[in-house]
């Protein structure tokens, strides 16, 4: 999608004009005004459509009297006070680009008074977020979604479009990883994906294959992948000076396939375990991004990937594993691999002693938060709460869950340190369970623990997001990191 900054919203013709509505079919100026240029009473045309919250819309087809082209008249305040919040725009305008399946189309959302927020990165992220569509398998054209090709914001900054725009073509970056089928995308091949964006962006990149990782005590690692002919690998990167001082460490699941090991999981549940990497392809976005925001920051990136198969050498129930802090660890079941991959990782980030340290995983279906939220835990409150923040200021909402020590029994072993799962308590506190075990990997550093299980992907689509990968949370670390630095 090219994005092109205007002075006016009727500067060039286009195939839809999109213009804001207010509560009761009130109009904002600017929606006064293009009804004078076009000859329409849209005041009229909206009250008789009752738009009533946001996201609402009405088409008013193009008679051949007027530009613009077909109109697309969106309510963009609460239903309650009339205000525009920022949540408000942005459910109104990510439900606009995906009612619009038209190349060219001026839009005029961004000129209306919000409460609080940026308009034009509101607006800007949420076309490009609305605008996605992954159709790269389907071979007619006619089954591909029709795309927008030009955008024309008028009024708007050009620096804030530009930087809302990376922030959220990062985003689909790490939705496209996500939703590649894992035939398509193997820990290796994750991996030659990462050294393509580290050369194209400047970042660095270390790649430490099977053998390496046997050789570096990374036990769990190469456990989890020892059931596929796809071995694993684990991916650094780092940007910023090395030399500048304090780093933050990001640390990312990467489990391209699922399959559950010898734990074998239904059908219904493995279906859609290619989104299981969603952690490592949103911090390898973020890490995209950083460098094309030219933001300092110091971050170095841990990427555990693995594939989790069943097969003659794939680790078993009572297997005891060896993790890169020399922390033993009882397996209970195969399916709660990802832990075991981010506990070597985290092991490894925290030898650097970075200032911070953040990991993100697909790692338990039972947040009890829904599909909306991410949920965060850790022994740093305040990084939690900075964390909860940045997510609900670009749209990207998160929950702190306790990490509640009482818990710790529930994997403690009778033959090693620790057990990677309690049978029979995953439906309780799974989360929280999980978040308990990875603590054992951090030592004294700050550290916290996303969970994006059950917000990382989507199974049918809704009014904000298409099927697949929403790309949690990359929005949310790139708005934390850029206001850290």
């Amino acid at each position: 999608m090219r994005i092109s900054v205007i002075a006016s919203f009727d500067e060039h013709d286009a195939d839809v004009t999109v213009l804001p509505v207010l509560k009761a079919g009130e109009l904002p100026p600017v929606t006064r005004a293009a009804g004078a240029v076009l000859g329409l009473d849209l005041g009229s045309i909206a009250q008789r459509f009752e738009l009533d919250k946001p996201g609402e819309h009405c088409w008013i087809p193009d008679n051949g009297e007027h530009r613009g082209g077909d109109v697309l008249l969106v309510q963009v305040s609460e239903p309650t006070d009339g205000g525009v919040t920022a949540d408000s725009l942005r459910q109104a305008a990510t439900g606009a680009a995906r009612a619009i399946h038209r190349p060219r189309v001026n839009c005029a959302l961004t000129a209306v008074n919000l409460t609080s927020g940026d308009a034009t990165g509101i607006v800007t992220d949420a076309f490009v977020l609305g605008g996605y569509s992954f159709d790269r398998y389907k071979t007619a054209a006619s089954d591909r979604q029709a795309a927008i090709e030009e955008l024309f914001l008028s009024g708007v900054n050009e620096s804030d479009v530009k930087i809302a725009r990376i922030i959220a073509e990062a985003t689909n970056f790490a939705r496209d990883l996500t939703n590649l089928p894992a035939g398509d995308l193997t820990p290796h091949g994750l991996a030659d994906i990462a050294r393509d964006q580290a050369e194209a962006h400047g970042f660095s990149v270390r790649l430490l294959d099977h053998d390496e990782l046997v050789a570096g005590g990374f036990g769990g690692l190469v456990a989890v992948g020892a059931g596929s002919v796809n071995p694993p690998v684990l991916i650094e990167l780092a940007t910023g000076d090395p030399g500048a001082g304090d780093h933050t460490a990001l640390v990312g699941k990467g489990i391209t396939f699922d399959t559950g090991g010898l734990d074998l999981k239904r059908l219904d549940a493995m279906s859609t375990m290619k989104c299981d990497m969603a952690g490592a392809a949103s911090i390898l976005a973020v890490m995209t991004a950083l460098r094309q925001l030219g933001c300092p920051a110091n971050v170095r990136a841990y990427l555990a990937c693995a594939e989790n198969m069943p097969s003659g050498s794939a680790v078993r129930p009572g297997d005891i594993l060896t993790h890169r802090n020399g922390t033993t660890s009882e397996m209970i079941s195969p399916d709660a691999e990802g832990r075991l991959v981010l506990a070597d990782a985290l092991a490894l980030a925290a030898e650097s002693a970075p200032a911070r340290m953040i990991d993100v995983a697909t790692l338990t279906g039972s947040t009890a938060l829904g599909t909306d939220l991410w949920a965060v835990m850790g022994t740093d409150r305040t990084l939690a709460a900075q964390l909860v923040a940045a997510g609900q200021q670009c749209g990207e909402p998160g929950w702190e869950l306790p990490l509640w020590s009482n818990y710790r029994k529930a994997i403690e072993s009778e033959v090693a340190d620790v057990k990677n799962l309690q049978t029979g308590l995953v439906a309780d506190f799974g989360a929280i369970l999980g978040g308990l075990y990875l603590r054992e990997f951090v030592g004294e550093i700050p550290w916290v623990h996303m969970d994006i299980g059950s917000s990382a992907f989507r199974h049918q689509p809704d009014e904000m997001w298409a099927a697949g990968a929403t790309g949690n949370p990359t929005r949310t670390l790139i708005r934390y990191l850029v206001d850290q630095a």
